[in-house]
């Protein structure tokens, strides 16, 4: 497969994110890295994502320190002489530089880089799971099919587990919804009662060419007694856009 191809190539994987103490494992022929959670916990960070081949398949590729620092250790060359693109290896901590093969294109040479990663470093990770699926609905299946393996009861009870787990999240997600909202409808209608009274204020004088300071002491008179900060501060403003 090309790179253009692979680029192209929609899969769904299950992505597995968490902080904490991390235990790797295997099952079947997966290696997986458990979070030591109760089961009813496990689900939040087992999510079914969307990617495609080629970044998939490079998150494998080989890593090493070169004159550059830290780059994949498979890398593409322009021989200028012979007016072709060469694929090198740093070698060992980048110390032991190698030519692999030749090309006439560079894309030829990327597409070379990506096939060696797949069939030496991804096929061969055994640090990550390297399972990836056609369609969403085979990588909810398959993450149905290993929650239930790993919690130990069957398909239909880690179903419920994941059911509850949504409608929980769900019902919490809405609840910061509507804080959020809540906050921005009194942000707005704290800013409406502001301008409104800066408005009122903002009518007792008229507009010179003067400091800020100048137009806050021309306003403070006029008012004759202290007011609300916000609202003095807001009437200024519009008294010297005037």
């Amino acid at each position: 497969m090309k790179i253009k191809e692979a680029q192209a190539t929609e899969i769904f994987v299950l992505d597995c994110n968490v902080d904490g103490e991390l235990k790797t494992f295997k099952i079947g022929n997966r290696s997986i890295t458990k979070f030591e959670y109760d089961y009813e916990s496990l689900k939040t960070f087992i999510e079914v994502a969307k990617t495609n081949i080629y970044d998939f398949v490079m998150l494998s590729a080989e890593e090493t320190t070169s004159p550059r620092g830290v780059e994949m250790k498979l890398h593409v060359r322009e021989n200028e002489e012979e007016e072709t693109w060469e694929v090198w290896s740093w070698g060992v901590g980048g110390n032991h530089p190698r030519f692999i093969a030749s090309f006439e294109s560079e894309e030829e040479a990327e597409d070379d880089i990506f096939t060696r990663t797949f069939n030496y470093d991804f096929e061969e990770d055994d640090q990550r799971d390297t399972c990836y699926y056609s369609s969403e609905e085979d990588a909810i299946e398959a993450k149905l099919e290993l929650l239930s393996e790993w919690w130990g009861v069957s398909e239909d009870t880690a179903k419920s587990i994941i059911h509850h787990q949504e409608v929980k999240d769900d019902i919490e997600a809405q609840r910061e919804s509507d804080r959020v909202e809540a906050q921005r409808l009194k942000r707005e209608e704290e800013e409406a009662r502001i301008n409104e009274s800066a408005l009122f204020y903002s009518e007792m004088i008229n507009a010179k060419k003067e400091s800020y300071k100048e137009t806050c002491t021309r306003l403070s008179v006029a008012i004759g007694s202290k007011i609300e900060k916000k609202v003095f501060h807001a009437a200024v403003k519009i008294i010297r856009k005037k």
